[in-house]
């Protein structure tokens, strides 16, 4: 794979981390909501749904990490 291939499929995990996570993650709250289950279960998904957030957060920062690495490199061919 070319470096500019690679490049652009990190771009789009960064975005899909940055933008569709968070959206995903409110309509299964909202989705949560309106469920019936009980209030200590909502709350259980919910605090496991906040640990998935904060996974996609660090998920960003190492695509981020791994596209400034590949920017600065000299290698095209990965």
């Amino acid at each position: 794979m070319k470096k500019e291939e690679l490049l652009t499929k990190l771009n789009r995990s960064i975005e899909i981390e940055e933008q569709a996570v968070p959206i995903y993650l409110r309509h299964l709250n909202t989705a949560l909501d309106w469920s019936g289950l009980r209030e200590k279960e909502v709350d259980k998904i919910k605090d496991h749904l906040k640990i998935l957030s904060e996974d996609a957060k660090q998920h960003k920062k190492l695509f981020d990490d791994i596209k400034k690495r590949i920017s600065s490199g000299g290698k095209d061919v990965y």
